[in-house]
């Protein structure tokens, strides 16, 4: 037991507590603008009915869906992910669950990130800016819905 405390003495000292860093609004906010919820408030008006047409359209596909709000994007699943959506200032970005090479890919709508390092689950990454380019994702989120 001596030897003990010997090896470990017990210190009685009184520690100063550091006094208080000031805050960084800008910091934080930079911190926060990293977020799902900060870029869904940031939607424009234009992308809102958009934005809502989208979730309602992918929620209706079926009772088994989940919508999880992740730190950084919404994810869609079943027993897994089968959609992904960022929204941000230019558009709403979704990375779908299906393989690249089963689907044309078009410019400025679709494009293969496999091999690119991004957020959500899936490979296949779908940019929407309007109701046209949201008419022609809508048949691919409920093919990925379908196949997971």
């Amino acid at each position: 037991l001596l030897m003990l405390e010997w090896l470990n003495p017990v210190r009685n000292e009184v520690k100063s507590v550091p006094s208080a860093a000031p805050v960084s609004f800008t910091t934080k906010h930079e911190e926060d603008s990293n977020t799902f919820s900060y870029h869904l408030a940031s939607l424009p008006e234009t992308l809102k009915p958009i934005y809502d047409d989208l979730y309602s359209f992918i929620m209706a596909l079926g009772d088994d869906i989940n919508a999880k709000e992740m730190k950084l994007y919404l994810a869609f699943a079943r027993l897994k992910n089968f959609v992904c959506l960022l929204p941000m200032k230019s558009g709403l970005k979704l990375w779908v669950k299906l393989d690249p090479d089963s689907v044309m890919l078009e410019k400025d709508f679709s494009r293969d990130v496999r091999n690119v390092g991004h957020w959500g689950t899936g490979d296949l990454e779908i940019y929407i800016r309007d109701t046209t380019s949201l008419a022609r994702a809508k048949p691919l989120i409920e093919q990925a819905y379908q196949e997971n």
